[in-house]
């Protein structure tokens, strides 16, 4: 029961997480459209998840993993892009080398 406690809290943290980041980031936008489109789809995918969840919960299962694993590989792919993008001006400069 703990290990499923565990991985439920981990699984709703992160969507929540995800959902408040791209929420702040669309909130940026001057423009409404793109507000109300983003809600009705949060919307939408709610309902169909929780639909899927009650009726099918196989496929719900099916459908989580695959949202899981495509959540770690932009995750992994984010980072490594973000570090190449930072990793320069992360490092020290050394200073130059007199000359001989």
């Amino acid at each position: 029961q703990l290990a499923a406690a565990l991985a439920g809290g981990t699984l709703a943290a992160g969507a929540h997480f995800a959902k408040a980041g791209a929420r702040a980031a669309i909130n940026t936008s001057p423009e409404p459209v793109s507000n109300v489109t983003t809600s009705l789809g949060e919307d939408a995918m709610f309902a169909g998840g929780l639909w899927l969840l009650l009726q099918e919960p196989l496929w719900f299962l099916v459908a989580l993993v695959v949202f899981v694993v495509l959540a770690v590989a932009l995750i992994v792919v984010l980072w490594r892009f973000l570090r190449r993008v930072f990793r320069p001006r992360l490092r020290p400069e050394r200073p130059a080398l007199p000359a001989p």
